[in-house]
This record gives C-alpha cells, sequence and structure tokens, in this order.
C-alpha cells in the first residue's frame, strides 16, 4: 500500500508492541533520511488489533491481500 502498512506479529507474552512499533519506526525513518519530502515520514501512533482465532487469523489476512484491489492499486489477475 501506498500509504500504509500491515504487519502480522506474534511476540511472547511479555512483548511491549508500542515499543516494538516505535523503534521500527525509527529505522524506518533513519533509512530514508536523505529522500526529500514535505509530509511526515509516518503519523503518531497505531491501530493494533487482537488475533484471537484462527478464523479472525484467516479474515484478516484475507482483508490484507485484498487491500490493494479494493482501492484501485492492483488487478486480479
Amino acid at each position: 500500500m501506498p500509504n500504509h502498512l500491515h504487519l502480522f506479529l506474534c511476540g511472547p507474552d511479555d512483548f511491549r508492541l508500542g515499543h516494538w512499533i516505535g523503534m521500527l519506526k525509527q529505522h524506518i525513518g533513519k533509512a530514508i533520511e536523505g529522500i526529500e519530502t514535505s509530509q511526515p515520514i509516518s503519523q503518531r501512533g497505531f491501530f493494533d488489533h487482537l488475533l484471537r482465532s484462527e478464523e479472525s487469523y484467516g479474515q484478516k489476512w484475507n482483508y490484507v491481500r485484498e487491500n490493494p484491489f479494493r482501492v484501485g492499486i492492483s488487478r486480479k489477475g
């Protein structure tokens, strides 16, 4: 997606998602530091959703896979 990304993550019981996302944004920002843009690289915060079942995982995976087609940036084969 041109303006956002989706991640499926799994960590230990003490996994701190907010800290992990912060570090990811920091590393991405440093990697693309030389690119000139008038827009911020990332927005403040993030949206997360806890997957509680295999069914939920499948539904979310399908949503992510179909996202480029829904917004018209890709066509099905």
